[in-house]
C-alpha cells in the first residue's frame, strides 16, 4: 500500500508522457497488488485452519473455542505470569511493591488496608495502547523505507530502460541496510510485545531471538545485540526447569551455547569483513 500511495501521488508525474514510463508504473502496481492479496490470502488460511476442526465438532465447540480464545487473551489471568518476565510490568509492580511497603513503614497504622496500591491499576487497553505506541517507530521507519525504496526504484529502472528495451525484472531496489530492514522491524516489534504485552510469558522473549538469528552475522553490531538478547533471554528461562536434579544441565547448555554462539559469530564476521576488503581491494 505504501508503494503504491508513493507511486501514483507522491512521485513527480514529469513523465507521464513516457509510454515506457507508465508501462513500468502499471506492472509495478499489478505486482504490488498481487502480492499484497497473496500474502493476505496466505494470512488468512492459516489463521482459519486451525479453528476449522472446533466448527466440525459437536455443539460443545463453542466452549472449547471460548476456552481457546481466554487462553490466547488472557485478561482475567493479571498484569504479569507468575515468573515475571523481565519486562515493563514487572519493573513497574515492583515499584508498586516498594511503594507499598514504604506506605505501611512511614503512615500510620491503620491508615491504608491491605489492598491498598500506590500505582494505578494497569488494564488490558492501557498494556494495548503502551503496545501501539511502541511500536510507532517501526511504523514510521517502514513508510519511510518504503518510500525511499521507490524512489530509488524509479530513478534506476527508469535508467535501465532507457537503455533497453525490455523492462527490467526487479522492480524494488534498495541497498543492504533496506534489504535487512523488515528483519529488524521483526525484531523491534517482537521487543515491543515482549515489553508492553499484557499477561505477557517469559517464553515470548524467543519471538526476538529468533528473527535476530538472521541479523547475527551482517556485522559486530548485531551479533552483540544477539548474544545480549539471547543470554539474558534464556537465563530468564531457567526457572522453568525447576527440578534440583536439572541445575547442572541448564547450566551446561547455557554455557554450551554461548561459547558455540561466540565463536562462530567471529569466525563468520571475521571472514565477512575479509571478503569485503578483498572487493574493495579488487575495485581500486
Amino acid at each position: 500500500f505504501r508503494r503504491v500511495c508513493v507511486e501514483e501521488y507522491i512521485i513527480p508525474a514529469s513523465d507521464n508522457s513516457d509510454g515506457k514510463q507508465q508501462k513500468l508504473q502499471q506492472r509495478k502496481l499489478r505486482l504490488a497488488v498481487g502480492k499484497f492479496a497473496l500474502l493476505a490470502l496466505v494470512t488468512l488460511f492459516f489463521f482459519v485452519t486451525p479453528f476449522v476442526p472446533f466448527f466440525l465438532s459437536p455443539p460443545s465447540a463453542l466452549d472449547q473455542l471460548s476456552q481457546m480464545l481466554k487462553r490466547l487473551f488472557p485478561f482475567g489471568r493479571g498484569l504479569v505470569h507468575d515468573y515475571w518476565a523481565a519486562n515493563v510490568w514487572a519493573v513497574y509492580l515492583f515499584a508498586d511493591k516498594v511503594l507499598t511497603f514504604l506506605c505501611r513503614k512511614i503512615t500510620p497504622l491503620g491508615r491504608f488496608t491491605g489492598n491498598f496500591i500506590p500505582l494505578p491499576v494497569i488494564s488490558p487497553a492501557v498494556s494495548t495502547v503502551c503496545l501501539l505506541l511502541g511500536m510507532i517507530p517501526a511504523f514510521y521507519c517502514a513508510w519511510n523505507v518504503a518510500a525511499n525504496s521507490t524512489t530509488l526504484s524509479l530513478s534506476k529502472t527508469t535508467t535501465v530502460t532507457k537503455e533497453k528495451d525490455d523492462t527490467v525484472d526487479e522492480i524494488f531496489i534498495g541497498d543492504e541496510k533496506q534489504n535487512t530492514f523488515f528483519v529488524r522491524a521483526v525484531v523491534y516489534c517482537s521487543f515491543a510485545g515482549f515489553m508492553f504485552s499484557y499477561h505477557c510469558h517469559e517464553k515470548a522473549i524467543m519471538t526476538s531471538i529468533i528473527p535476530l538469528t538472521l541479523l547475527s552475522t551482517t556485522s559486530r553490531e548485531d551479533a552483540s545485540l544477539f548474544l545480549r538478547t539471547s543470554t539474558l533471554g534464556h537465563f530468564g528461562l531457567l526457572p522453568l526447569l525447576f527440578r534440583p536434579a536439572e541445575a547442572m544441565l541448564k547450566f551446561f547448555i547455557c554455557v554450551a551455547f554461548l561459547s558455540l554462539a561466540v565463536f562462530l559469530l567471529e569466525h563468520c564476521i571475521a571472514e565477512g569483513e575479509e571478503n569485503k576488503v578483498a572487493e574493495v581491494g579488487t575495485v581500486t
